[in-house]
């Protein structure tokens, strides 16, 4: 089973009540957190040992949730440089869309996640592997020296 959309936005708490300055919009479309999906799935099936997961068929939540964040914290990063400005009226300084740092650090605290997860993930997929089949020369001395 894989992660839906509302369970992406109710754990980031993305919803129309909640986003006044939003005017009670989401603050991510539904083809933006697919869009993410995607490439967090992509960016962990090329990490080696290289895996051919889908959405479907994901083995952790956990680790799709913090790819798919890092992916929208980017995101908005991205857009929040593109409109940034400031201006100042009668001694009171604002800002529009001047978060660009946080959301950049945002970003690289789930892509730390992100990256945690699929280290532990694929080094446990090489020790499965690995159990039982290497090989050593000197597996058969015991065998000829005691053998009756």
């Amino acid at each position: 089973m894989s992660l839906s959309t509302e369970e992406i936005r109710h754990y980031v708490k993305d919803k129309p009540l909640l986003n006044i300055l939003l005017e009670g919009n989401y603050q991510s479309c539904d083809e933006l957190i697919a869009l993410a999906k995607k490439l967090a799935i992509g960016d962990f099936n090329i990490i080696p040992p290289v895996t051919q997961y889908v959405e479907e068929n994901f083995p952790s939540d956990t680790i799709m949730l913090y790819g798919i964040l890092h992916h929208l914290a980017n995101s908005e990063a991205e857009r929040q440089l593109r409109n940034q400005i400031t201006y100042n009226a009668q001694g009171l300084n604002a800002g529009i869309d001047d978060k660009h740092p946080q959301y950049l650090q945002l970003a690289q605290y789930y892509k730390g996640l992100f990256d945690q997860g699929i280290t532990s993930y694929k080094q446990s997929l090489n020790l499965e592997k690995a159990w039982g089949g290497s090989f050593s020369p000197y597996a058969g001395i015991n065998t000829y020296q005691y053998r009756q």
